[in-house]
This record gives structure tokens, sequence and C-alpha cells, in this order.
């Protein structure tokens, strides 16, 4: 039995996005989830958020 070119083709693809899933997953388990873990447990409170952002900006304009 013999294949046609768009059945190789796409068998190669199949292939090579499997690869590149796999390759992600591994990526995600290994750099991601730690990450996230060691993110979770920092507490940052955003109620006061806009006014420490205009301070924060706030130097730059009086040194000129």
């Amino acid at each position: 039995m013999r294949a046609g070119l768009d059945g190789v083709v796409f068998i190669r693809l199949i292939l090579f996005s499997l690869k590149v899933v796999g390759f992600a997953a591994v990526l995600g388990l290994c750099a991601l989830l730690p990450l996230n873990y060691i993110g979770s447990q920092i507490v940052i409170d955003f109620s006061d958020f806009t006014n420490t952002f205009q301070e924060s900006f706030s130097n730059i304009f009086e040194c000129q």
C-alpha cells in the first residue's frame, strides 16, 4: 500500500505538532508551575495602587 504526498505531509505535521506540544508541556511543568506556586505566596495590596503608582513617577518630574 502506498501513501500519497498529502498523507505523508499530514503525518509529519501531526508528529511535529506533538513534539511542540510535548516540549511546551515539559517547559510548563518544570518552569512555570513552580513559579506559579512561589508567586501565589506573595501578597500584594492593590487597594492603594493608583496613589503608589503616581508617587513612583512624581520623583522623575521633580528632578527636572
